[in-house]
């Protein structure tokens, strides 16, 4: 039987599954196919059976890297088995340093997101102002926020334990429109780098 998406079957045109269906293609992060497991376990209550094609690709996957990864421990011929698990389930890339994880990338990937979606909106807001003006925009407009936060840390107005939150964090304009960059296809907009200003 194919798989039936829980949320289109109430007749609704926009899943949580698709969603993570194309942050999944977009990035690559594991994270997104175990949210949707996730998603389709809690709702095998209402008759969600199995999981999206993409997903069982990732478990396929995952599950031959488990095999071959059987037989080489077998043979003696694994050092480090945690790190090896890490790199079958691609949570953690093989022969990446210890930091670079599948954890590291979603922080990483849902603040360049949410920077794009930034840039994004002021060029709605905007529609004179070019990609690089609008990620200037958004780089001048965080730093402000971050000299604001350490200016009132610094007055005693914030807790000096408290840490700024992604807004009050400073971004370079160029980090900017690399975020821009990256996530443009997700978003369903032109990455032209700037239109003609007036």
């Amino acid at each position: 039987m194919a798989f039936q998406d829980p949320f289109k079957r109430t007749g609704s045109s926009r899943s949580e599954l698709d969603a993570l269906e194309q942050l999944y293609l977009t990035t690559r992060n594991p994270i997104h196919v175990w949210r949707c497991i996730q998603i389709c376990t809690d709702f095998r209550d209402i008759g969600c059976e199995g999981f999206p094609e993409w997903v069982d690709q990732y478990l396929r996957e995952v599950a031959d890297s488990f095999q071959e990864l059987y037989v080489r421990h077998s043979d003696k011929d694994v050092k480090n088995v945690a790190a090896e698990i890490a790199a079958a389930l691609r949570v953690k890339a093989a022969g990446q340093g210890v930091r670079a994880h599948a954890f590291d990338h979603f922080d990483r990937e849902d603040r360049n997101r949410r920077v794009a979606h930034e840039v994004v909106r002021y060029l709605r807001e905007h529609p004179e102002t070019s990609v690089i003006q609008a990620c200037s925009h958004v780089s001048e407009t965080r730093t402000e926020a971050a000299y604001r936060f350490r200016q009132a840390q610094a007055q005693g107005k914030i807790p000096q334990n408290r840490q700024p939150d992604d807004r009050e964090t400073e971004i370079s304009e160029d980090t900017v429109l690399r975020a821009y960059k990256e996530w443009a296809d997700y978003l369903n907009v032109s990455t032209e780098p700037a239109k003609p200003s007036r």
